[in-house]
């Protein structure tokens, strides 16, 4: 039984003979943008986590459009924290449940799981060799790595082979590890295998929010609100624009703009409602999209034109129940599930009126994922006390309809 699903899995995940850019057509679970939104490129595919329930679950898309789940951890309780990489085959997942509040205290024990997209193979071996709390993961298409404590460990994927690297490890790309070393007050860029350093950044105590390497060492770094351009052997660093993120791999540089423009060379997409986790793998990019309220994972192969545009036609929300509380109005809306692969989104309009003279009104905008219902809540500036009452309420672009006013 194992083996006919190994070969399953094998068949489903082989890369296409001609690779091209490509939509997920299925909805992406809104635990997407909730716990962290992190998407990989591998084996020809697009990976993310998503948590289902108690579990989470590691979910792979090729350009068949159909979405697979290829592993999961076991169901478990409490705020969670997960993250994945991934590069060629492999993937590296990783999830903390947390005892209190993840963001309060990140100091949670993080479990391990390893995915041979080529062949099926799972691996729940940590990386540090034991659990150590919530840390960094960086993967290359010949090697894993990962924070642990006082300094990093990477692992040759093919041979097994273990190295040092001091520091708290901050990328990985080829034969080359980038690690922040607080004593030093510097971010280190050395070839991991034999311990040679090629480029050293001056860092202080300014914060380091971005590291990117590509495989020929090429480093990406920002400090603060700057972002930098480190070449190897480079006695200086060129400042690269700001109002926007870099990735870079292979030695081609991608780039995304808070106009939702994502550049690669001289090519260029915009993306309508694009969101913070993207992808770039030299040859590809990913990234996750929201123009109305379902989540769209889209692909982009470079060696052809981008996917087409994420359905932007939104749905109306269905109007429920409306309560009063106080100065607020309580709406409650329902995206159907018929909107699956845009879901709703839109404006609501409340006229509150009492024998037919209009009391007060209100109005507020909504994001909603297909099948799911939420309870707005719309401030009013006045507060209507005589009763009983009546609703007016128009949903977007539906008729508006009437509702007894509850409360």
């Amino acid at each position: 039984m194992r083996a006919t699903i190994a070969v399953l899995l094998l068949l489903a995940l082989a890369p296409a003979a001609h690779a091209r850019s490509y939509s997920i057509a299925a909805p992406v679970a809104d635990t997407l943008a909730v716990t962290g939104g992190d998407i990989v490129l591998a084996a020809g595919h697009v990976v993310w986590l998503e948590s289902r329930g108690a579990g989470d679950v590691l979910v792979a898309a090729g350009p068949d459009g159909v979405r697979r789940d290829i592993a999961a951890f076991p169901p478990g309780r409490g705020e969670r924290l997960l993250s994945v990489v991934g590069s060629a085959n492999t993937v590296l997942a990783q999830r903390a449940l947390c005892r209190g509040r993840c963001l309060d205290d990140n100091d949670h024990p993080g479990e391990a799981l390893r995915v041979d997209l080529a062949t099926g193979a799972q691996s729940r071996d940590h990386p540090c060799g034991r659990p150590v709390p919530f840390t960094f993961f960086a993967l290359d298409r010949t090697a894993f790595g990962a924070a642990c404590n006082a300094d990093s460990r990477v692992v040759d994927v093919a041979d097994g082979a273990r190295a040092t690297v001091p520091g708290q490890l901050r990328a990985l790309a080829g034969r080359f590890a980038a690690a922040s070393d607080a004593e030093a007050g510097a971010l280190v860029v050395s070839d991991w295998r034999t311990g040679a350093v090629v480029s050293r950044v001056r860092i202080g105590e300014k914060p380091l929010w971005l590291v990117e390497l590509s495989e020929d060492g090429t480093l990406v770094y920002s400090l603060g609100e700057t972002l930098e351009r480190l070449a190897p052997g480079a006695a200086r660093s060129e400042r690269l624009p700001e109002g926007i993120e870099t990735r870079v791999s292979g030695g081609a540089t991608a780039t995304r703009d808070d106009d939702g423009v994502i550049t690669v060379g001289e090519r260029r997409v915009t993306v309508e409602g694009l969101q913070p986790y993207w992808a770039f793998d030299g040859a590809r990019v990913a990234w996750v999209a929201r123009p109305c309220g379902d989540l769209v994972v889209q692909v982009w192969d470079l060696a052809e034109g981008p996917p087409a545009p994420a359905p932007s036609a939104c749905a109306d929300a269905r109007v429920g129940t409306v309560k009063l509380a106080g100065d607020h109005l309580k709406v409650r809306l329902t995206c159907p599930r018929a909107a699956v692969g845009t879901g709703c989104a839109g404006w609501v309009d409340a006229k509150l009126s009492r024998r037919g003279r209009t009391v007060t009104t209100g109005g507020d905008s909504y994001v909603l994922a297909s099948g799911r219902s939420v309870t707005m809540t719309i401030w009013l500036p006045r507060t209507p006390r005589a009763r009983p009452l009546v609703a007016r309420v128009k949903s977007g672009d539906a008729p508006a309809v009437r509702r007894p006013v509850r409360g």
